[in-house]
């Protein structure tokens, strides 16, 4: 599955997508498909000053 990473802190720039394995739910849990998502301004301006 495709996945934006956070390597480390700074601009948008750092975001990079990547493609990873996809997550197997454990005993109780569940997958769900997501066909879309967002970033919104307070995950950015963290991952911007932290």
């Amino acid at each position: 599955m495709k996945a934006i990473i956070i390597p480390q802190f700074g601009e948008a720039s750092v975001l990079t997508q990547k493609e990873v394995a996809t997550p197997q739910p454990g005993i109780g849990e569940v997958t769900i498909d997501v066909a879309y998502a967002g970033v919104n301004y307070a995950e950015y301006y963290f991952a911007k000053v932290l």
